[in-house]
């Protein structure tokens, strides 16, 4: 329930592809009343993330 009344939300995976190691659904549907949308994923990258952009600040 929303403050505009009942918000309908529906996502849908499907497509699960290996990408390095990871199963991730490359395929991802959406929709509300009215409108659906797609979202594919057609690449996955590892990059590497310096271990300092997860320190907790002092």
């Amino acid at each position: 329930m929303t403050i505009l009344g009942q918000f309908q939300y529906q996502v849908d995976y499907s497509d699960f592809k290996d990408f390095g190691g990871v199963k991730l659904p490359a395929t991802t549907r959406f929709a509300v009343p009215n409108i659906s949308w797609v979202r594919k994923i057609t690449e996955v990258k590892n990059v590497a993330v310096d271990d300092s952009k997860f320190a907790q600040p002092k």
